[in-house]
């Protein structure tokens, strides 16, 4: 994705996990004072597993954003490579060409939304409805979920492994797993 910012500015495709504690920061007041007392007045239900089940409906919605945004990017590539009688791909195709790096600020914003509406709904309920000596370890359990979750993504990209394997590559290892440790 093309991050150009001007001449001398470069959005990296990491820096734009940023926008989501922002967002998260500036939302939640925006969420207590206008949007829960706005789904009241509608008739909307407010109850915490309301919220809960619609926050990971605007999650799945994001989802289905990025989604788009990965078929405008390839449609971009074919495009491209009709026109030029080229075989590029999305990781080589030249910067000019592809989407700007803040057409995923929508899915950040929707995915932002479900957020507070599951995650910080699901602690108020866990704290809530919690006995006083357990409300400390339902919200520890409610956030090792979030770690778990943080781990299996780990598991499976495949970047975390390069490091990993790069930095754990010692002449012991190096030696029994050379093709790895090259």
């Amino acid at each position: 994705m093309n991050g150009q910012l001007g001449d001398s500015f470069t959005i990296k495709p990491d820096q734009m996990q940023v926008f989501n504690p922002l967002l998260i920061l500036c939302l939640i007041p925006v969420f207590e004072t206008v949007v829960y007392p706005l789904m009241k007045r509608i008739g909307l239900p407010t109850g915490a597993t309301f919220r809960m089940v619609f926050g990971m409906v605007l999650v799945a919605a994001s989802f289905a954003i990025c989604g788009f945004v990965e078929l405008a990017m390839e449609e971009r590539v074919a495009a491209y490579n009709q026109e030029h009688m080229t075989t590029y791909d999305l990781d080589t195709l030249p910067n000019i060409n592809q989407l700007h790096i803040l057409t995923t600020i929508p899915q950040i914003f929707v995915i932002t939304c479900g957020e507070i509406l599951c995650s910080i709904t699901g602690l108020e309920f866990a704290y809530a409805y919690a006995p006083s000596s357990m409300k400390s370890v339902c919200q520890s359990f409610f956030l090792l979920t979030n770690a778990f979750g943080n781990v299996i993504t780990i598991i499976f990209t495949k970047q975390p492994k390069e490091i990993f394997i790069s930095t754990s590559c010692g002449p012991e290892l190096k030696s029994e797993l050379p093709s790895l440790c090259s």
